[in-house]
């Protein structure tokens, strides 16, 4: 499933990265540090201390202003790049994409380790079973069967990128890449009866 020497140059889709946590957004129980002393937004949050400015991000063509709040992360460290290969090539120093998509590796739930049969077809990753979900082999410095959930995502900036490369464990082979490929994009893309039904995926 992963190729013996990870190439340290360059970032793909699918590759393992470690020491980016998939946060855990409750909307009705963020606590932010700050609001803004013009507000912005339509809702802001009531527990927010009154008078204090948000973050300005330095790029003004993206108009951006951050918020800090207090946001519960999971405690598993390594994440499973979903950004097209495309979007991470560095050409003339900068990359494609606003922003990188990652999903955490995650163990695999008891319902499915502790059934041989449902084990099996997890295995497969086929997309006809478990379409949301990418099984990955144990391969240091992953010492258990996972999983990646396509339903849980989250993004970094592309500011990022250099931290991300100098965080690559792993780098999956073309053929598991391809595979991974496929389901995600079968997940995020699959019709609805009604959808087949009006002719629109035709």
């Amino acid at each position: 499933m992963f190729v013996p020497t990870p190439n340290p140059q360059e970032l793909r889709q699918g590759d393992i990265v470690k020491g980016f946590y998939y946060p855990q957004i409750k909307g009705n129980e963020q606590h932010f540090i700050g609001s803004p002393v013009d507000p912005f937004d339509d809702f802001i949050p009531p527990q927010a201390p009154p008078n204090l400015s948000p973050i300005t991000d330095p790029d003004a063509d993206r108009d951006f202003r951050w918020l800090t709040s207090h946001v519960n992360v999971l405690l598993r460290c390594y994440s499973m790049i979903l950004s097209q290969c495309c979007e991470l090539e560095l050409q003339n120093g900068r990359v494609r994409a606003d922003a990188f998509v990652l999903a955490p590796v995650l163990r695999i739930p008891k319902h499915i380790a502790s059934d041989p049969e449902k084990l099996t077809k997890l295995k497969q990753n086929s997309m006809e079973v478990y379409v949301g979900r990418f099984y990955v082999q144990p391969c240091p410095p992953l010492s258990h069967e996972y999983v990646v959930n396509f339903s849980r995502v989250f993004s970094v900036s592309s500011k990022e990128f250099a931290l991300l490369l100098s965080r690559k464990v792993l780098e999956l082979t073309p053929e598991a890449r391809v595979r991974m490929k496929l389901k995600l994009g079968y997940h995020f893309s699959r019709s609805t009866e009604d959808e087949r039904a009006a002719g629109l995926m035709e």
